[in-house]
């Protein structure tokens, strides 16, 4: 007797659609945590803000205190409430400073296979006096920073890299995102891909407006990399 084919495929789709339907709804079951945590740190002199971020949006503005201020948002989802708990509960701001640095950065519990299936995201917003130099790293995540005049250096993994209303000495370093900085600059432009334009801003000083130009086929985006010297 020759197999129904017509029924053999509807039972394949019937079963196919069950396993989706079971992983969809498994995935909508995990549980969700979230916790935020500030931190202040007061500055004396001008030491050097490097900041080690990792999963989440990284947002710098200045103000006109004399301190670093961090806003934390920490978010997890596990299979549980209770392991979503427990991974949250070790996390925390962590910050290292000496004399002529300042290095912050946010710890969660590593190395335990109890936390294979956890996810986390971390989001930081940072006030900071204007002249503070700054190196910043971002491995997924979007990195923007506003209005700093002591120079900076950031480098970011994936997202969208932005620069805006700053002075002094910019490295900006995407590897698979763009980068979209205006700042008052003397462009110097290594990479070739790269589309840099500058223009007069009432006469006053320089403005750049640099973005990132990649070939639109490519599957693995060449590294986007900016150097300017702002007066």
């Amino acid at each position: 007797m020759r197999p129904n084919t017509n029924l053999t495929a509807a039972l394949g789709t019937a079963l196919l659609l069950a396993l989706s339907t079971t992983a969809f709804a498994s995935e909508l079951a995990r549980d969700e945590v979230m916790r935020t945590e500030m931190r202040t740190i007061a500055i004396k002199g001008t030491p050097v803000l490097a900041i080690d971020h990792e999963h989440g949006s990284l947002r710098i503005k200045t103000h006109q205190k004399p301190e670093v201020h961090i806003d934390a948002v920490f978010r997890v989802s596990a299979d549980t409430r209770d392991l979503a708990n427990e991974f949250l509960a070790g996390m925390k701001i962590d910050v290292v400073e000496t004399g002529t640095r300042i290095t912050v950065r946010a710890t969660h519990p590593d190395g335990n296979r109890r936390f294979r299936n956890v996810g986390y995201v971390i989001d930081f917003d940072v006030l900071v006096p204007a002249t503070l130099p700054l190196e910043a790293k971002n491995l997924f995540g979007d990195t923007a920073v506003s209005g700093l005049v002591g120079g900076a250096t950031i480098e970011n993994g994936h997202g969208l890299l932005t620069a805006t209303d700053g002075r002094g000495r910019y490295r900006l370093e995407n590897q698979f995102g763009d980068i979209d900085a205006v700042v008052g600059c003397k462009v110097k432009n290594p990479n070739e891909h790269d589309n840099s334009s500058c223009m007069d801003v009432a006469r006053v000083k320089r403005s750049c407006q640099m973005r990132s130009s990649r070939p639109a086929a490519a599957s693995r985006a060449p590294r986007s990399r900016r150097e300017s010297d702002c007066r």
